[in-house]
């Protein structure tokens, strides 16, 4: 008993360091070496290509520090920046992926024999509510992370 008992707090403690050191990696808003000054995103769709999915805009106040990564509703996209205006904007797109094939569900398991199972897997590490995101940027030379919030849904 007393073995189980101490493996368990060791796999516990293993788990909490590896947090801590993602956890190390966020950056606070007060420690934020720019500002955001705009977050929104609008879901799109492509009837053609019967695709859909979101596009996440950021603008920033400085061009020093160029955001890479976008984890925004379970997905992960890079970011593309319009630096054309004083105040860059970072674009990050997000296609939702769509079945690969039809399922046969019928109540002989028989003909249900050729079904493969959908993948579900999540691309972003973080669990993050609706209107909330989380960038990578580089500062002094490590990736950093920010969580933002209330990120409002623009019109289409």
């Amino acid at each position: 008993m007393k073995k189980i008992i101490i493996l368990t707090f060791l796999i516990l403690s293993i788990l909490s360091c590896s947090t801590m050191k993602n956890d190390s990696n966020f950056i606070s808003a007060s420690d934020l070496p720019f500002r955001v000054l705009k977050a929104n995103y609008k879901t799109w769709t492509n009837t053609n290509q019967k695709t859909e999915g979101y596009q996440l805009k950021i603008t920033t106040n400085s061009k020093k520090f160029p955001l890479d990564t976008a984890y925004f509703s379970h997905f992960k996209s890079y970011f593309v920046a319009n630096n054309e205006n004083e105040n860059p904007m970072y674009v990050a797109t997000f296609t939702i992926p769509q079945a690969e094939n039809d399922i046969i569900l019928d109540k002989n398991p028989q003909k249900e024999f050729g079904n493969k199972v959908p993948n579900i897997s999540k691309e972003s590490p973080f669990e993050l509510n609706q209107g909330e995101a989380v960038i990578t940027f580089f500062y002094k030379g490590e990736i950093k992370y920010y969580k933002i919030f209330n990120i409002e849904e623009e019109n289409n």
